[in-house]
């Protein structure tokens, strides 16, 4: 069975329902608040994986990889999370220059709820929803045609599913690199981890936002500032942001290399090393993987499918409407 036709099935179905459901659910979602509309909105992307399993009797559930993760395991692959925050922020303000951040005016609903309940709809559940679908089920439903490819392309599927720009491009990067961590470590536990820590990272912001909202107000009863004040603002403040870009660009350079070196660690702790740079050649050694041997033998088989063709066009056509039209 190719199972990349039916994973990209399944993601063509995912795309339909988050296009069309907004809409004809709209009176519904008004009825919730917040954290209700966040936890709906993840069942309804995780329903027909859910179908999508249950059709094929659960057989895919027996090659996903899942094993617990030892302590140093554990600190390792939270210091991989938080050494991939530079990397984001860099890809996000590289997006920013060209398309809106929907996710920063989005969070601005929530600074008055508290810092648990943040967590926990913000970091914790899409962490552990959006990597069971994504590194579990798309990953690994990809996987007979070839590791690396199945990496890029459940990161595809993964940065698509946001349906907007800017999310799009740190999530396929960010999204490609956490398959490679499920696969150096053997454990889909591994990406969830780097999942929550990068979310959480959003809601402690949040947090220190919401903490210095009293000292924005009193700035704001301030006397006006004089034309040459303001230029000289408007002087400072792009000098400010070119300073931000080359700082991050060296710090997501830095801490970049630190997470290979990590990713690194974790696949020699694993005693999958020799494997991952099988899976960087565009092969894999069998005798050093712990899996059924029909996912040992890819096959020269085409991930991009029609259905996989057809969604990606509704989520380049929806994206561009958001962005230029709407």
């Amino acid at each position: 069975m190719n199972r990349s036709k039916g994973v990209n099935r399944l993601f063509l179905a995912m795309i339909l329902l988050s296009v069309i459901s907004p809409i004809v659910l709209q009176d519904f979602f008004l009825m919730l608040d917040l954290y209700q509309s966040l936890a709906v909105s993840q069942l309804i992307f995780l329903l027909p994986v859910l179908i999508y399993l249950a059709l094929g009797k659960g057989e895919m559930l027996g090659e996903l990889q899942i094993r617990w993760l030892g302590v140093s395991e554990v600190l390792m692959v939270l210091l991989l999370g938080v050494l991939l925050l530079p990397v984001v922020t860099w890809i996000n303000l590289i997006s920013m220059l060209f398309v809106t951040n929907y996710v920063s005016s989005a969070f601005s609903e929530v600074q008055t709820a508290s810092l648990g309940m943040n967590f926990i709809y913000m970091a914790l559940l899409p962490a552990l929803s959006e990597e069971f679908m994504f590194r579990g089920v798309f990953f690994h439903g990809y996987r007979r045609a070839g590791i690396l490819k199945a990496a890029l392309c459940s990161g595809l599927c993964f940065g698509l599913i946001h349906l907007n720009l800017n999310q799009f491009c740190y999530a396929f990067i960010v999204g490609t690199i956490m398959a490679l961590v499920v696969e150096a470590t053997g454990s889909l536990f591994s990406s969830m981890l780097v999942h929550m820590v990068i979310n959480s990272s959003s809601v402690l912001a949040l947090e220190l936002a919401s903490r210095i909202e009293l000292s924005t107000e009193l700035t704001q009863e301030l006397p006006q500032m004089t034309e040459e004040m303001e230029a000289m603002a408007q002087f400072i403040s792009r000098g400010a942001m070119v300073m931000s870009y080359v700082f991050y660009t060296i710090l997501a350079a830095g801490f970049g290399t630190l997470a290979f070196l990590v990713i690194r660690w974790l696949a020699g702790h694993s005693g999958r090393w020799e494997h991952m740079k099988q899976v960087f050649r565009g092969a894999a050694a069998e005798e050093e993987m712990d899996i059924p041997e029909v996912v040992l033998q890819p096959k020269k088989r085409r991930i991009f499918t029609p259905c996989l063709f057809i969604a990606i066009v509704i989520c380049i056509g929806y994206m561009t409407v958001l962005e230029f039209i709407l």
